[in-house]
């Protein structure tokens, strides 16, 4: 029989989990949703697989997402708000971020992911930008293998530091480990097994 964790075993798991993240890597994004988002989406070329949507196509993506912009606007702009809080807050889990952006990519534009690399580094985030002038959405490694492996290592270095302190700073304090593994989900469990970096 399965017992109902308690509020402290649940804030335990909790920050373990928040503590266990040691990095942050966007590629093409974080995009500002808006109701036209899905739209944009569906019909660019690289999703169609042709040039130029078929306008019937088209009058009905933007029907669909002027309908929903009459009836969620207000729900649209609350989730909005929060979406963007939440970005920010994770700054407070103190891992560095990793953000790669184009400045041609018409579905996540460059403008709006430097202002959030911006913002999180006036809030005291580390972050390392990477920009190429030309690059497809979502498609960098593709085109810049050397620049992504060497952007991607140098964040998983400082990580792989991070992790480890901080699972070593966790073990000194007890925090999630009390119990038994019928007390404690096992995957959080076996984290007290894990190898050390």
């Amino acid at each position: 029989m399965m017992t109902i964790p308690t509020l402290k075993q649940l804030e335990d798991v909790y920050r373990l989990v928040r503590d266990c993240v040691s990095g942050h890597i966007y590629d093409s994004s974080p995009v500002d949703f808006a109701s036209d988002l899905g739209t944009q989406f569906v019909l660019h070329p690289t999703i169609l697989k042709m040039s130029k949507p078929p306008r019937l196509a088209s009058w009905i993506a933007n029907g669909i997402a002027s309908s929903l912009d009459f009836l969620f606007l207000s729900r649209l702009e609350s989730q909005r708000a929060d979406y963007w809080q939440t970005l920010y807050a994770s700054v407070s889990m103190g891992a560095p971020y990793l953000i790669f952006c184009s400045e041609d990519d018409d579905l996540a534009p460059h403008q709006i992911i430097c202002n959030f690399a911006q913002r999180l580094q006036d809030l005291g985030g580390e972050v390392k930008l990477v920009k190429w002038n030309s690059s497809p959405h979502v498609d960098h490694y593709r085109h810049y293998p050397t620049e992504y492996k060497a952007a991607v290592t140098e964040l998983l270095g400082k990580a792989a530091v991070i992790y480890s302190h901080r699972i070593r700073q966790l073990e000194g304090e007890g925090v999630g480990f009390e119990g038994s593994q019928d007390q404690i989900s096992e995957p959080f469990y076996n984290l007290k097994k894990a190898p050390k970096l």
